[in-house]
């Protein structure tokens, strides 16, 4: 099944957001997993982007941030070269790695 994703709406945007997957790293000699990286997608002139949304700390988290950190864990996360459904079309996410622009998505 194809993943559908939506633009965000802007910064406070809580019901357009998903995860990406990020692959393991070796450190100290040993392949260790990593997890994932919640993310939004952002539309401009030059492409699709996958920017990762910024961890923050808040006095009050209201029932709409439980909701959204629920969605996300049981969400399965977007992987490297899957293909989504933005807007009708298909697209095939390349992962850029832990970066602001965590990825791109390419038409078919």
């Amino acid at each position: 099944m194809t993943k559908i994703l939506t633009a965000s709406t802007g910064s406070f945007d809580q019901d357009n957001t998903f995860t990406v997957a990020l692959p393991p790293v070796k450190r100290f000699g040993q392949l260790r997993s990593r997890s994932a990286i919640t993310c939004y997608l952002f539309i401009c002139e030059d492409g699709l982007y996958a920017m990762q949304k910024p961890a923050s700390l808040k006095d009050v988290y209201t029932d709409a941030d439980r909701a959204e950190r629920t969605r996300l864990n049981a969400m399965e996360p977007v992987q490297d070269g899957e293909t989504v459904e933005i807007n009708g079309a298909r697209y095939r996410f390349k992962l850029n790695g832990d970066y602001s622009d965590a990825g791109t998505f390419h038409p078919l």
